[in-house]
């Protein structure tokens, strides 16, 4: 298969730009690298610059993808979309402008994490007490980092988190212990331990495309040097186009089913 790259700069916030073009190419090598696909074209946006409305690098990387295809129905050509997130005090690519003949063209959106998250934070204010899933919305980033937060009282010690993930149709349609007997993919997060009042990085939740659901099964040992396990999942917290709600940024862990 062949692939056209379409990357997204702000030059007039050079620090930020150039660290995002570096994690866009970055991004779109390992993709091209993974599926052996063959770079025939590159096109970066200039955002912000006199002539940049209507994103008209994107247009000519449509165009140019469009014409690289074997027929009109052929899906031999990708468009690959770096990152849709904002570069700097700029805003993210959420509606791309329309191409004729773009309906019939492969699109894969690699949505390259421009700001990294922080890998452990505060106890936000607000939560009581218990064990948490807390969503940072990062809107602009189009992303949401998910931690673990430990609002008791006691540390946690040798913490295992593995994640499970269906599809939002499965479910849905399913309920009880139907609805998790079969994941599509599970990995694990471990930790030595989690203080009280500390947040660890467990996921990331992408929002460009929602339609998968995470379970997290959380297993620990406490001060009393029993093993506890519990599960939370992530249902409320993966809407499209997600934005901060300060009432919806809390999943409390309960027992294990």
């Amino acid at each position: 298969m062949k692939a056209v790259a379409y990357y997204r700069t702000r030059p007039s916030e050079p620090g930020a730009s150039d660290l995002a073009l570096l994690t866009q190419q970055a991004a779109v090598r390992a993709v091209v690298e993974r599926h052996g696909y063959t770079l025939v074209a590159e096109f970066i946006e200039r955002e912000g610059e006199e002539g940049s409305g209507g994103s008209p690098a994107y247009v000519d990387a449509v165009r140019t993808a469009i014409s690289q295809k074997e027929d009109t129905t052929a899906l031999d050509v990708t468009l690959l979309v770096a990152s849709n997130a904002g570069i700097g005090s700029g805003e993210p690519f959420r509606t791309a402008p329309h191409v004729k003949g773009d309906n019939g063209l492969l699109h894969q959106h690699l949505n390259a994490t421009l700001l990294p998250p922080e890998p452990e934070i505060d106890l936000p204010s607000g939560v009581p007490g218990g064990l948490y899933l807390y969503a940072d919305f990062r809107p602009r980033q189009l992303d949401t980092p998910l931690y673990l937060c430990n609002a008791g009282t006691e540390v946690l010690a040798e913490v295992e988190v593995t994640i499970g993930t269906i599809s939002l149709f499965q479910f849905h349609r399913l309920q009880g212990p139907e609805r998790w007997a079969t994941v599509q993919e599970s990995y694990g997060k471990q930790f030595e331990a989690v203080p009280p009042g500390r947040c660890v990085l467990i996921n990331t939740l992408d929002h460009v495309i929602a339609d998968e659901v995470n379970r997290y099964c959380l297993s620990f040992t406490g001060a009393e040097g029993r093993r506890t396990t519990m599960e939370a999942h992530d249902r409320t917290l993966t809407a499209s186009w997600l934005e901060e709600d300060p009432a919806n940024v809390w999943v409390r862990f309960g027992d294990a089913k």
